[in-house]
């Protein structure tokens, strides 16, 4: 592959995520990226010491703290001229493999699969989280959570998500 180009799968997340990378290679060294739904780099790391062999390596960039939701690309960058990413030309084609370049991912390869997996850590099951006074706030909170709901988010309101059972009594 020529330097600089960008191997890539494109993933989607419905939630704010953390990400752990899979990905099959091998060569001396790489930059990994996650590219945000334009192909732009938010996140990128290199990579020394790979394996000399081709195998699954692991890269736990939980610690870089990257937050995403929506559409984003896990990538690998050729900055080693040995690199060697792993390619399935088995069925199914899923269509999620580009080749491109910073700013620009290229059309889907066809019948390739990259073989580049991402493991995600849900960060919290809600979007929104609603505080509210009970005594006077409860009906507008219960409208709001419903709002949002329609809008695609996912509201936490304490009398709906909190389980009858520990919920504490409300004085009134």
């Amino acid at each position: 592959m020529p330097i600089n180009s960008i191997g890539a799968c494109r993933f989607d997340s419905h939630s704010k995520i953390k990400i752990t990378l899979k990905i099959y290679l091998k060569g001396s060294c790489t930059k990994i990226h996650i590219l945000d739904s334009n192909f732009e780099s938010i996140y990128s790391k290199v990579i020394k010491n790979l394996p000399s062999d081709q195998k699954w390596f692991i890269a736990n960039i939980s610690d870089a703290n990257v937050r995403i939701k929506g559409d984003f690309y896990v990538g690998v960058e050729w900055i080693d001229p040995e690199l060697r990413l792993g390619v399935d030309n088995e069925k199914p084609y899923f269509d999620k493999s580009y080749l491109g370049r910073l700013g620009s991912s290229g059309n889907p390869k066809l019948k390739e699969n990259y073989m580049i997996r991402s493991f995600t850590h849900k960060l919290f099951e809600y979007d929104v989280f609603i505080a509210y006074y009970q005594k006077t706030g409860s009906d507008f909170a219960k409208h709001l959570k419903t709002g949002l709901g329609e809008q695609g988010y996912n509201a936490f309101l304490d009398v709906v998500d909190i389980p009858k059972s520990i919920q504490p009594e409300t004085t009134k």
